[in-house]
């Protein structure tokens, strides 16, 4: 079973979606090259992280990795799974 929540679709009445980030859609394509260049891109473009005035900034995996080290425990929780 998937996780509680989600979300009712217009087109599935009372059917509740779960959803979460649709990067199969960016990644679904009928050639398999252009399946695996396109996972391969999401797979090494970065960490989406937390920025100093409230919104998020892409970075590099090991900066990302070092921005979640300094960052309290209960904040880093909202974020990634310990």
């Amino acid at each position: 079973m998937g996780f509680e929540g989600g979300f009712f679709h217009p087109f599935h009445p009372g059917y509740r979606n779960e959803y979460t980030c649709s990067l199969c859609q960016y990644v679904c394509h009928p050639k398999e090259s252009v399946r695996l260049r396109r996972f391969k891109l999401i797979r090494e473009s970065g960490v989406s992280v937390p920025d100093e005035r409230g919104g998020y900034k892409a970075v590099k995996p090991e900066e990302a990795k070092a921005i979640f080290d300094h960052m309290p425990r209960d904040r880093r929780e909202m974020y990634l799974e310990d």
